[in-house]
């Protein structure tokens, strides 16, 4: 995280500090800035580039919320807010398999999952076997970006409409996924689905 973001010693440990209370991992210690400082010395750190260099990957791709300042909710409730709070979303892709973090993104809070994401996969999709991810994915432009070779195990909304062909134009494989699942879906149930597919597990 210190080499990725360019922080120093204290904010990073600030930072993971926030990361394992988000994560409600409070309980793991984090180094402070001196044994930092110290282990960075003799620490071989190497960020990975798996992306770039990987085949047949399985990965995922999710955020979370970063508060960055604000006022607390005591606060706002006794006396009212005096300024917004500013929030920030770390976006992870993640190999499923070996559970490696693969490329990182941090953005601010207007920014959607399916847009950072395909930013952070664009044309890495030949090296790609599977993505998984939740419903904010479920964007055609998304969807797009990933291809037709990518095994796409993303839930549709609860009013998904199956995508009808236009004529004399084929419809996309990853669109012929999105159909499948839809109808999945409508006859066994959102669960039945989930199940099937190891939706939970990952992989």
């Amino acid at each position: 995280m210190k080499l990725n973001y360019g922080l120093r010693y204290r904010q990073s440990m600030g930072f993971l500090t926030s990361l394992l209370q988000l994560m409600g991992k409070e309980d793991l210690p984090v180094p402070d800035c001196t044994t930092l400082c110290r282990r960075q010395g003799i620490l071989p750190v190497e960020i990975s580039n798996r992306l770039n260099k990987g085949e047949n990957l399985v990965v995922g791709v999710d955020s979370t919320g970063l508060k960055v300042y604000g006022e607390g909710e005591w606060k706002v409730r006794k006396h009212g807010w005096s300024k917004h709070r500013t929030w920030r979303k770390l976006h992870v892709c993640a190999d499923l398999v070996t559970r490696e973090i693969l490329p990182v993104e941090l953005t601010g809070n207007e920014q959607d999952d399916a847009s950072v994401g395909s930013r952070m996969l664009k044309g890495e999709s030949h090296r790609l076997k599977s993505f998984r991810g939740d419903g904010a994915y479920d964007k055609f432009g998304f969807r797009e970006v990933l291809g037709n070779a990518v095994r796409q195990v993303i839930p549709p909304p609860k009013n998904g409409a199956v995508t009808l062909p236009e004529k004399k134009k084929p419809l996309p494989e990853y669109l012929i996924q999105r159909n499948e699942t839809i109808e999945y879906i409508r006859k066994e149930g959102l669960e039945a689905w989930k199940e099937k597919e190891k939706y939970h597990q990952g992989v």
